[in-house]
């Protein structure tokens, strides 16, 4: 199936072009230079934390959120009218702004450059029906708003219809981002648009979605190294050739440290995970991070994290996975 700027089907229409009025008023923010995207990011409380050291304050409890462009995209965890969805908005170090968009829960995804911002967009407030949009954080461009694959021809009760066949975000690899529709699969090429319907079959087979969605062994960028299979309380790293190093906690951690996963790689000898908080008042399921280092398997929590974390809603698995060929 061929690459196409349009809609195969009388039944959908698709926006392509940029469209600040359908975003905040003015466009959407840009920054420059952009918040650092690379290395371990992690919030907790109401505060999210960067790889570079430096931490961005959302002033309200964070219902899902990614990094990218100006700052931190989020939705807040706070109470909302019936079927509404909580409004995006953008926290930067200087302050926090509404979006007028409403994400679908679990739809926000950025590219692993920052640069693209792509979410499902519900209507009125969160109630109506929904469109995919991507976003440019360099330009400030929206480069797709569509309802390709995510709309019915007639009238529905929205709720009832996502409820029953739920659309979701399955992430952007290699300047695609791939859609979960009612139906089909869709992907859009980035920056122009380009979409195409694919099978849910074929995309299930797929290799982009393998790519954004890693099972084990997880290998580190030069496949010198993987994390095998979740099976023990004691994870292990094993090497190419075989030779496999069993992860260790510190003699002097708290007790509650029983048990931990490793799940993605920081760096080429540097895999990360997740414990039991040893905080005894964490909120629940929000662990602590861990960081276990090659050649000896020692492992140690991440300062800042003893009360439970809450990762980017876009964090991937394979942290360093590398790029698959796109499917024409």
């Amino acid at each position: 199936m061929t690459w196409s700027s349009l809609a195969a089907s009388a039944l959908l229409l698709t926006a392509l072009t940029a469209c600040a009025d359908n975003g905040p008023d003015g466009g959407w923010p840009t920054a420059d230079p952009p918040v650092d995207t690379a290395g371990l990011v992690w919030a907790s409380g109401e505060t999210v934390h960067l790889a570079d050291g430096s931490t961005i304050d959302t002033d309200s409890p964070i219902l899902q959120y990614v990094v990218g462009g100006a700052g931190v995209w989020f939705t807040p965890d706070d109470a909302t009218p019936d079927d509404e969805l909580p409004e995006l908005m953008l926290a930067t170090a200087a302050s926090v702004t509404g979006t007028g968009a409403h994400p679908v829960q679990d739809s926000l995804t950025t590219s692993a450059d920052g640069r693209w911002l792509a979410f499902l967009d519900r209507a009125e407030q969160g109630t109506g029906p929904a469109e995919t949009v991507v976003v440019d954080l360099t330009t400030g461009e929206e480069l797709v708003r569509s309802s390709e694959g995510v709309v019915t021809e007639s009238d529905e009760d929205w709720a009832d219809l996502y409820g029953d066949e739920p659309i979701s975000v399955a992430g952007i690899l290699d300047d695609t981002l791939y859609v979960f529709g009612l139906s089909e699969a869709i992907s859009f090429r980035l920056p122009s648009g380009a979409s195409r319907l694919i099978s849910k079959e074929t995309a299930y087979e797929s290799a982009w979605l393998q790519a954004l969605r890693p099972g084990f062994p997880r290998w580190n960028r030069s496949h010198s190294w993987s994390i095998a299979d979740q099976g023990s309380d004691q994870p292990h790293l094993v090497s190419e050739g075989g030779e496999k190093v069993t992860s260790t906690r510190p003699e002097e951690s708290d007790l509650a440290w029983q048990s931990w996963t490793l799940d993605a790689w920081l760096d080429e000898e540097t895999a990360v995970g997740f414990t039991a908080s040893t905080d005894a008042d964490q909120e629940a399921g929000r662990p602590s991070l861990i960081v276990c280092k090659l050649p000896t398997g020692d492992c140690d929590e991440v300062e800042g994290t003893e009360a439970g974390v809450q990762l980017p809603r876009d964090r991937r698995g394979d942290a360093l996975s590398v790029p698959v060929p796109s499917e024409d």
